[in-house]
């Protein structure tokens, strides 16, 4: 047993040597009564096992599968919830607006957004220089072939 084999040994099975490989359980106590180097390796990880120790919770993992169904359940409530306020109830007609409602909030979206952009400059006045230019072109164009001789 050399001393990064001991450290290995604390490091995956903590600094009780009952934890330890049966097989190496000896050799690792023999090390560790003769070896400054491994006392320390121990002193250095016993800090870890205490926190694990004191952190370590007894959990019931025969209820665990019906806690986790009850957290679906909880959890997909609201999408049920949804549909049914969005669904008319025929035999009241007072909840026929919740439909609507639901289909004119797109369109009531859309309207402000339209409304809230604005452009740079007006497009029928940039439309109407572009083609006063076009035409400006071709005049030159057509004065300067027919003044050819």
């Amino acid at each position: 047993m050399n001393i990064e084999r001991f450290r290995q040994l604390v490091e995956s099975y903590g600094t009780v040597p009952e934890r330890w490989p049966a097989d190496e359980r000896d050799e690792a106590l023999r090390l560790l009564g003769r070896s400054e180097d491994a006392q320390r390796i121990v002193n250095e990880e016993s800090g870890l096992d205490d926190a694990l120790a004191r952190s370590a919770m007894d959990i019931d993992l025969s209820t665990l599968e019906s806690r986790i169904m009850d957290e679906v359940d909880r959890q997909s409530g609201w999408v049920e919830r949804l549909v049914g306020w969005l669904m008319p109830d025929l035999q009241h007609p007072a909840t026929l607006w919740r439909p609507a409602l639901a289909a004119g909030l797109p369109l009531v979206f859309g309207v402000f957004l339209g409304t809230s952009i604005t452009f740079q400059g007006d497009p029928l006045t940039d439309t109407e220089d572009d083609m006063l230019i076009l035409m400006g072109l071709t005049s030159i164009e057509v004065i300067e072939t027919e003044s050819l001789p």
